[in-house]
């Protein structure tokens, strides 16, 4: 009986590994596949495995040109050679499942936390690719850019001139938008303030954008294969026309508000007055983890109209306002003729507005 229990346990624990392998195999082969560079499987497994060492600090892993070793209080607990094709994806899912196999026999607090060594492992896999690349705990903390309790729009007119603050692009963005300007149809002028505002959905703003916009290309997105462009373009469902639109932006303002951006400033349709916004013109795509936890990982980059990236360079403003303080005379920031505009947190800054209203009278 002894015996036949022997071969059951020992059948259980081959069918576990397996599970385990199949884990990490799917797990690499979706992050090489969507990523929009090229990834070095050897060195993102390396580096990956060092998450091991946020479950037990004694668990360290080194990794050579012939070999990656498993320490325990610097002692090797277990040494593999690389795989004679550096980039096979089963043979590191294999070395993977076998080092938390022999992390979990050496550890007492691998053991412990053995439920947690996916996720340490998995949120290691980001930092080797690009820094908009990220791991979550879920779906939710994902898709939330941490403005859960915090209002996404705001809209007021003044001086007959409404003001849109967007905190981030969501569902809402369109609809709320699109009744402001609906409700005021006398306003003279529009200002879009996106100082501040971190992104959200890049299908919106192309979606806010498409209102100022009868023709002509709003972004344009590539992956991995660059001849593969996908063409975002305006259509006829303009309803703010032959009026002055301005957007204020700042170091702050990123993703999809620097596509909206770069779409109004590149048609000419608004006046961009702020400073050199962050430069993150990448789209990431979701996979869910088995653990419940998601890796948003880099698979397209955003282009401006005119093929500009957005990436890493930002939208410069037309006026610059960095560091310029609120009793500066506007005339003057208007006469001065800037290089680059260095970046800058600007979100409670009133000279923007000013500079507005003194533009708007010029024309008047």
């Amino acid at each position: 009986m002894k015996r036949y229990l022997s071969v059951i346990v020992l059948l259980f624990c081959v069918f576990v590994s397996n599970i385990a392998v199949a884990s990490w195999q799917n797990v690499y082969q979706e992050v090489k596949d969507a990523y929009v560079g090229d990834v070095k499987i050897q060195e993102l497994v390396s580096k990956a495995l060092k998450g091991l060492n946020k479950i037990d600090k004694d668990l360290n892993v080194g990794s050579g040109v012939k070999s990656v070793t498993l320490y325990y209080k610097g002692r090797v607990v277990d040494s593999v050679n690389v795989p004679d094709d550096e980039n096979d994806v089963s043979k590191w899912a294999e070395i993977t499942a076998r080092f938390v196999d022999k992390a979990i026999e050496k550890s007492s607090k691998a053991q412990e936390k053995d439920f947690m060594i996916f996720d340490a492992i998995a949120s290691e896999i980001p930092k080797v690719l690009d820094k908009d690349s990220k791991f979550f705990e879920s779906f939710d903390e994902a898709n939330g850019i941490n403005i859960k309790n915090k209002r996404t729009f705001a809209a007021r007119v003044e001086d007959n001139i409404i003001t849109a603050k967007i905190v981030a692009f969501n569902k809402q963005t369109l609809i709320e938008l699109t009744n402001a300007i609906k409700d005021n149809k006398n306003a003279e002028a529009l200002i879009l303030d996106l100082r501040g505002c971190a992104g959200g959905m890049s299908s919106e703003a192309i979606l806010v954008a498409d209102l100022f916009l009868d023709n002509g290309i709003i972004s344009s997105v590539s992956g991995k294969n660059k001849n593969e462009a996908i063409y975002y373009n305006a259509d006829e469902n303009v309803i703010w026309k032959n009026k002055p639109v301005f957007i204020l932006v700042d170091e702050n303002t990123a993703s999809a508000a620097e596509i909206l951006t770069a779409a109004l400033k590149e048609q000419g349709i608004a006046k961009v007055i702020g400073t050199t916004t962050k430069g993150k013109g990448t789209m990431q795509k979701l996979i869910g983890l088995e653990t419940g936890s998601v890796l948003a990982i880099t698979n397209s980059m955003f282009y401006t109209p005119a093929n500009n990236e957005i990436n890493d360079k930002g939208i410069s403003p037309d006026i610059c306002t960095f560091e310029e303080k609120e009793n500066t005379d506007i005339n003057e920031i208007l006469a001065r003729k800037y290089g680059y505009c260095h970046k800058e947190s600007r979100e409670n800054s009133e000279i923007e507005r000013k500079i507005v209203l003194n533009l708007l009278k010029k024309d008047n």
